[in-house]
């Protein structure tokens, strides 16, 4: 069997070097291999351990999550042992096609153009400014949110969210200040239907926001009434960058069409609340290797919601729950004053499934947010 995978970002390079560790011909096409993507960069350290990420990756390790309501009032989730690890994605993704290339897949920096499907399928990619096209059993789409690949097998797409961030240079202050936390800034003037962030990383953090597309024209005044509401944590530093992408919000139904496979943003792969992608991403790339593998292609829609289907449900209905107007973020961030449902909100995030059983969490959550109407 010979796949090919399409875009080299975290969910490709996992497939790639899934399907290369079980010995199966893998090309993983990548446009830009020094391209970074514009990426918040926080993941979780439950999903650091399942993936075997060195330390040297981490910008840096943060404990403490503050979380601060429309008001200004602020909780301060302590992960205890748990962490955040910040990476970069400029040094985080080619790590990850690095390790890949050394399970024994073959990286071509071209353009994927189209495909033609049968039983076969022909990939056609611009090399060196020349067309090549090679033959192969079956294709991985992990070419982003706008995936050509998903367009070209007319596949159902994800509701898109323009995210917005700057890199700024910390020092000082600012740099103590954000030694070991991260942050999480709700309100209506930041963000409609998401919310503002800070992660710091080992020089310098980056700040950004997320609104629905239809927003796009807003996203300066967002970000210009989130550093406002920032309340001079970061005055003095200085900007190194400005940058945008899209976001996909929530996975689509269907991610097997024939003998291609959509994974990671391509499929939606980010979870509704949270806007957490990496780990989800990585996930879906190996479960779609794993399916070709099997040469069960239907397997990895099955797998994929059996594992994640209920945190993706629950977290689309919170976010319908929390998101539809301040009064409602308000009781979303004054219900993590409650440590048990600080606790268990806190191990969905670090360690998915694996610390508390997703009911458990979800009663949790609605006794806590019962005492908070």
């Amino acid at each position: 069997m010979k796949i090919a995978v399409i875009g080299g970002g975290p969910a490709g390079a996992a497939a790639a070097m899934t399907l290369a560790k079980a010995g199966i011909e893998t090309y993983l096409i990548e446009k830009d291999l020094k391209s970074e993507k514009p990426c918040g960069g926080g993941i979780p350290c439950g999903a650091l351990r399942e993936f075997d990420i060195p330390d040297r990756l981490f910008e840096r390790k943060v404990s403490k999550v503050g979380i601060i309501a429309p008001s200004g009032y602020e909780v301060l989730a302590d992960l205890g042992d748990g962490y955040v690890g910040m990476v970069d994605r400029a040094r985080f993704d080619p790590y990850l096609r690095e390790r890949a290339v050394q399970a024994g897949v073959i990286l071509i920096e071209g353009v994927f153009t189209s495909i033609e499907q049968s039983e076969k399928i022909i990939v056609n990619f611009k090399y060196g400014g020349r067309a090549e096209s090679i033959e192969v059993d079956a294709v991985i789409a992990a070419d982003g949110a706008n995936s050509t690949v998903a367009k070209q097998v007319g596949a159902e797409r994800p509701q898109l969210y323009l995210a917005v961030q700057e890199k700024v240079h910390l020092t000082g202050e600012s740099k103590r200040f954000y030694e070991d936390r991260c942050e999480i800034w709700y309100g209506a003037g930041i963000s409609p239907n998401l919310y503002g962030w800070v992660f710091p990383k080992a020089d310098f953090a980056t700040i950004g926001t997320a609104a629905p597309y239809g927003h796009g024209r807003f996203m300066d005044d967002y970000m210009a009434a989130f550093k406002k509401r920032l309340n001079g944590r970061i005055d003095g530093a200085k900007l190194l960058k400005k940058e945008a992408h899209p976001l996909p919000m929530g996975p689509i139904k269907k991610k097997v069409y024939g003998n291609v496979l959509l994974v990671g943003d391509a499929a939606g792969t980010v979870m509704p609340i949270s806007g957490e992608g990496i780990y989800y991403g990585i996930m879906s790339g190996k479960l779609a290797a794993e399916a070709l593998i099997k040469r069960d292609f239907a397997s990895y829609d099955r797998e994929w919601k059996r594992v994640y289907g209920s945190q993706f449900r629950l977290m689309t209905l919170l976010r319908q729950w929390f998101y539809k107007d301040d009064k409602w973020r308000e009781r979303l961030v004054r219900m993590h004053e409650d440590k048990d449902a600080q606790e268990r909100s806190m191990s969905l995030w670090l360690n998915k499934e694996k610390g508390y059983p997703i009911y458990s969490i979800y009663w949790t959550i609605f006794k806590s947010l019962i005492r908070h109407i």
